[in-house]
């Protein structure tokens, strides 16, 4: 065998040599990459293979936050995670997040009050805090599962104004009424009441009586047969006493009803009452 022809078995073994070492040394090291809620690299690292994966070296702190006013952000848990959290492969590691939504659903039916002492009523409004929860479950897409639960929170929330009779103080007939959720200084709802002082007084001499029904009787007997101008706007609204855009003998009854109560009544009896009970 001539010298060159060894010298080039030489050369090639060398070479071998070098890229089997190379192989060996990738096999031992795996990559792997931490990603955010919104698919971001957060962090890429190197690790041995069959060694533990630390999951400390994240701070997971840093992906908490306020998307806006009423929806917050933060890490939940790890989806993706080796079995054992014992690193054999190169993988991609997914921060999974749990957010909170604070919204306001519907607002209060009753804007309109016929009263200027006692309280606020907020039937009607709807505010819920909507928890939603990623887990490390997929979906058959492989899409991370995120489970939802909804809760009710009208209940625990204030308002201010907190009552009618500071909403309507120094003789204002409206009011803007703020919302606030628990444990919230940020409003998430304003809207207008009014306070009319004059519901069933049809004839205006500031008392409801069985004459302000008789009115109301006589104002209906004409619209029934296309009469309509007996009544001004303004005594059509003292006299549409349950607000329905008519004056019929329901509103006559209930002006009656009403002058009933405050004749027995030795409290002061309001119009707020008398729908309450």
């Amino acid at each position: 065998m001539n010298r060159k022809f060894i010298a080039c078995i030489l050369a090639g073994a060398v070479i071998l040599s070098s890229v089997s070492f190379t192989a060996s040394a990738d096999e031992n090291n795996h990559t792997v990459t931490f990603i955010d809620f919104n698919g971001s690299v957060i962090k890429t690292v190197t690790v041995p293979h069959g060694s533990e994966l630390d999951l400390s070296i994240i701070d997971t702190d840093s992906l908490n936050s306020h998307l806006d006013i009423y929806t917050q952000i933060a890490f939940n848990s790890w989806g993706n995670l080796p079995e054992s959290n014992i690193v054999t492969e190169d993988i991609a590691v997914y921060a999974l997040f749990r957010k909170m939504v604070i919204s306001c659903d519907s607002s209060p039916t009753k804007t309109e009050y016929f009263s200027n002492k006692g309280d606020i009523r907020l039937d009607g409004l709807s505010i819920t805090i909507t928890d939603y929860v990623q887990t490390p479950e997929k979906d058959k897409n492989g899409a991370f599962i995120v489970k939802e639960e909804v809760t009710n929170i009208e209940s625990k929330c204030t308002t201010s104004p907190s009552s009618l009779d500071e909403a309507f103080a120094d003789g204002k007939k409206s009011a803007d009424i703020n919302v606030y959720p628990i444990s919230s200084d940020k409003a998430i709802l304003t809207y207008n009441i009014t306070y009319f002082d004059s519901l069933g007084d049809v004839n205006s001499n500031n008392f409801v009586e069985a004459t302000d029904a008789s009115s109301i009787l006589y104002c209906y007997s004409h619209a029934s047969v296309g009469d309509d101008t007996v009544f001004t706007e303004y005594q059509k609204q003292c006299g549409d006493i349950n607000r329905d855009g008519i004056i019929d003998a329901s509103d006559a009854s209930q002006v009656l009803s009403y002058y009933s109560m405050i004749s027995t009544n030795h409290d002061e009896f309001t119009w707020e009452d008398f729908f309450n009970q």
